[in-house]
């Protein structure tokens, strides 16, 4: 965006100025020219162009007189980064505006290079460059930017020190209408933040700093693997993670609701691979100024779930997390499919979960009340689990409705959306539990399910999809007691040790109490 460089520009200039002691008494009020910043902010496509020398040479390579163009481009590229030194120099050590003709001179230079590189650019895409109309629609939509040549200097030495950013979340969906993109290795992400850090990886140095600031998806969903995998690689060195809610309070006041995520990563190929979290940070906006300081990093391990890194932050949720990945996952015990609702289903074998849990995980033996202006009967959002039993769905509800069920969700979901993934690989170690617990589990889970029932309420609301919806509202407040009893019987099982029992029987409880 042309207009938000130009922005950035002015911003830095105002910044600037403010620094500065004005003389009232010298006709420019005492201050020198500001610095010209044009060849230090630059516009253009981030994710489009060549990065550096070495991809230019795989574009160039099937020409005849390949060792030509690649001595005329290396010429002019180290041309262009000479004059740009000499012009920052001479800025810094004269007090008279910059010399214009000189700098005439470099934009000349670097549009030479530009174009040259735009040329070979359009026929990797395939473009008719002998056609104007088709080069030209192709250049208006995909606005090359040639790392390789707008920041030689800095590139050509490594690469940069420290990236910093907020990138763009615009699905590749909709910039597959504007542009495409070659060379990205982290294209099934789908989201554009995802190629801006694969990018960015491309122009810093081995042992850079980079910060993004990026959705809570790049640390949980099965999407994201690729760029994720790129960034925890062995070699990389140091990363902390911090994970945000965006309720009650979120990091980006007054704009849509985000669950963020902020990576800082410390490149380091001889330190190996350190990845620390915090837990998935709930707060309220008279607590923003103090946020930051308060924030705890835990290392973690990426091994626990295949495609999710785990929001701990501390060394008691390390110490349970620990502990019952040792066990068998839910998977491995009697859990059949989890087939179509169907709501005059007599099967006992069955219990149905809310896809869209907030502070609570809700899990009942029976199909929830619903009902819409479209004659459904069954909420999108409830899915159902099938069991080889009764015994084992009984079992199974309660385990899910525990306290230590929700924090293993927000352990390795999106915390927006409750999949299989959570389901299927939360442990229980079944085989080791002794056949009166599985009976205490299912008991408790009857008792639960009545509690449901006595304290839901009927609730009618207007959506845009569906028109009027009826639907029966769950406060799983009221049987936090019985909830705490399935957590007591699972720590037993778990080998929990007091304060890790505390910890999960009080996990959020200031956030949770009015769910």
């Amino acid at each position: 965006m042309a207009e938000a460089v130009e922005i950035c520009k002015l911003r830095l200039f105002l910044k600037l100025a403010s620094q500065l002691e004005p003389d009232y008494e010298d006709a420019n009020l005492g201050i020198e020219p500001l610095p010209d910043v044009d060849f230090n902010i630059r516009v253009g496509n981030a994710i489009v162009g060549f990065v550096r020398y070495d991809d230019v040479e795989k574009s160039v390579r099937s020409k005849l007189d390949f060792d030509e163009v690649m001595s005329r481009i290396a010429r002019l590229a180290s041309e262009f980064e000479t004059g740009i030194a000499a012009y920052r120099e001479q800025q810094i050590g004269s007090t008279e505006p910059p010399d214009r003709e000189m700098k005439s001179h470099l934009q000349v230079t670097r549009a030479t290079l530009q174009a040259e590189l735009n040329q070979y650019l359009a026929r990797d895409y395939v473009v008719d460059c002998d056609s104007r109309r088709l080069y030209d629609e192709w250049l208006n939509s995909h606005r090359p930017f040639h790392w390789f040549i707008e920041y030689h200097d800095i590139l050509s030495s490594g690469g940069f020190d420290v990236i910093i950013g907020n990138p763009p979340y615009i699905e590749h969906s909709k910039l597959k209408r504007q542009y495409q993109l070659r060379g990205i290795e982290t294209l099934r992400c789908g989201n554009s933040y995802a190629y801006v850090i694969e990018r960015c990886q491309g122009v810093i140095r081995q042992t850079g700093r980079m910060g993004m600031i990026v959705q809570l998806s790049m640390v949980c969903t099965a999407r994201m693997q690729p760029i994720r995998s790129k960034l925890i690689d062995p070699g990389v060195g140091r990363i902390w993670v911090s994970n945000f809610d965006d309720r009650p309070a979120r990091l980006f006041d007054g704009l849509q609701h985000i669950r963020a995520s902020i990576w800082l990563l410390h490149l380091h190929p001889d330190v190996g691979r350190e990845i620390y979290s915090t837990r998935y940070i709930r707060w309220r906006s008279d607590s923003r100024e103090r946020l930051f300081s308060g924030i705890g990093f835990e290392f973690v391990r990426p091994q626990f779930i295949h495609g999710s890194l785990p929001k701990i932050g501390d060394s008691v949720g390390y110490r349970i997390l620990d502990k019952i990945t040792k066990f068998d996952p839910l998977s491995r015990f009697g859990l059949v499919s989890h087939p179509t609702v169907v709501r005059d289903s007599t099967d006992s074998c069955l219990v149905y979960f809310h896809t869209a849990p907030q502070y609570w995980v809700r899990v009942t033996d029976f199909v929830p009340w619903f009902r819409n202006d479209r004659g459904d009967t069954v909420a999108s959002s409830i899915k159902a689990l099938q069991m080889r039993s009764k015994r084992e769905a009984r079992a199974a509800g309660a385990v899910l409705n525990s306290t230590l069920f929700y924090w293993w969700f927000l352990l390795f979901s999106d915390c927006r959306n409750l999949i299989m993934r959570e389901i299927e690989s939360f442990p229980v170690g079944f085989d080791l539990m002794s056949e009166s617990d599985v009976d205490s589990l299912g008991e408790l889970m009857e008792s639960l399910m009545h509690n449901y029932r006595t304290f839901s309420v009927r609730t009618a609301t207007r959506l845009s999809a569906s028109g009027r919806v009826e639907y029966d509202e769950f406060h799983p407040k009221y049987g936090k007691s019985l909830i705490d009893q399935i957590d007591l019987l699972l720590a037993a099982h778990f080998g929990l040790v007091e304060d890790e029992l505390d910890y999960i029987l009080n996990y959020d409880i200031g956030f949770r109490r009015g769910a």
